[in-house]
């Protein structure tokens, strides 16, 4: 099951409130604008900015961290030095990112406390069914980050942002009757295969037989590139009506009877394109009302839509503040980065359900 589930999320463009954060943190990187004075190889502030008290502070400068030779002293100032030179450049976004939401949420007198913290951890940690050592150890190492900065990096910009999104978002009526007809109703059962796109010409080619013959399209199945989906089959979880983040693929699948497949369709997010095969209808749930579980879809509707509104507070933030980031590439390697042209294609729409051409039947 949970193989099925994970080759199921290739075909999800939704995430949770971490992961929307950690992608608004890499949309960052790609928005700012820079200013270097390549003919001393340092960068410069804006004429008339006002330099934080906090640099020419002299505890700053004589606070020592350590000591060699026992009365040798290496001061703060230098360590800050030394961590700016080699990863300055990669961590002033995060820094900044974090500063603008920091700031937005000031004004707006929103807080998140060390126990919203923590309990967004536990969160996060209970689908691993693990406890928080082996949390660490097993998954945060993996993505090379501590507990510290998983906790101030990600858990509470994502809190923050979330808390700030929250009163723009209105749950309505119709909401509620998709999120009803996703989980309730009825559902088509399917197989798929996915191929990166470049391979379109191929899968014209060896469409018909996957089309024709339940054996070519079983091996297909197990020999696709995505490793989770091979493994199983290329079975997926059955596909309901009213699931807004994959309209294209649930209207191919409610299209086909059992033992049909579908035409090429592309997935543009993952740049791939993909087959669905049907293998059944599930009939729609006995018993359940939309009234008997109204309160637990207004808090699932509710958080989706805020997740999804994440990113796009956060750029709002960003184009409000108009951060200047002033670290060079390296000490003396300074250059100049984009100044908004990746974040365009980033938000440009996806293609319709019709972009990619479709063989014939």
């Amino acid at each position: 099951m949970k193989a099925r589930r994970d080759g199921f999320r290739w075909l999800s463009r939704w995430n949770g409130a971490k992961m929307v954060w950690l992608g608004v943190v890499w949309l960052g990187v790609v928005l700012g604008s820079w200013s270097v004075d390549s003919s001393v190889g340092r960068a410069q502030a804006p004429q008339g900015s006002v330099v934080p008290a906090s640099q020419t502070d002299s505890d700053y400068k004589q606070r020592v961290v350590a000591y060699i030779h026992g009365s040798i002293p290496i001061t703060r100032e230098e360590l800050g030095e030394f961590l700016i030179a080699r990863y300055g450049y990669n961590k002033v976004e995060l820094l900044v990112n974090r500063r603008i939401i920091e700031h937005a949420c000031k004004q707006l007198n929103i807080e998140v406390t060390d126990a919203e913290v923590e309990a967004a951890i536990e969160e996060d940690i209970k689908p691993w069914n693990v406890d928080r050592a082996t949390f660490v150890k097993n998954v945060l190492k993996q993505r090379g980050q501590t507990l510290y900065e998983y906790k101030e990096d990600v858990i509470r910009p994502a809190l923050m942002l979330k808390k700030m999104c929250q009163h723009e978002i209105k749950v309505e009526e119709e909401d509620l009757k998709r999120a009803f007809e996703a989980r309730y109703g009825e559902k088509v059962r399917c197989r798929i295969i996915l191929w990166p796109e470049n391979e379109f010409r191929h899968v014209q080619r060896i469409w018909e037989k996957l089309r024709d013959s339940e054996e070519e399209f079983a091996n297909a199945a197990k020999n696709q590139a995505i490793g989770a989906l091979a493994s199983i089959g290329g079975l997926i979880d059955p596909i309901g009506r009213g699931v807004a983040d994959k309209p294209l693929i649930e209207n191919i699948a409610f299209r086909l009877k059992p033992g049909e497949v579908s035409e090429i369709f592309p997935i543009p997010e993952q740049k791939m394109i993909g087959v669905l095969k049907c293998d059944g209808r599930i009939p729609p749930v006995d018993g359940v009302t939309l009234e008997s579980v109204r309160e637990e879809l207004h808090r699932v509707v509710f958080e989706q839509k805020v997740n999804k509104a994440m990113p796009l507070v956060f750029q709002r933030l960003r184009n409000e503040a108009k951060p200047l980031i002033l670290v060079p590439y390296g000490t003396n390697n300074p250059r100049v980065v984009s100044t908004g042209e990746e974040e365009k294609k980033l938000l440009e729409p996806l293609p319709s359900d019709n972009a990619a051409p479709m063989p014939k039947k």
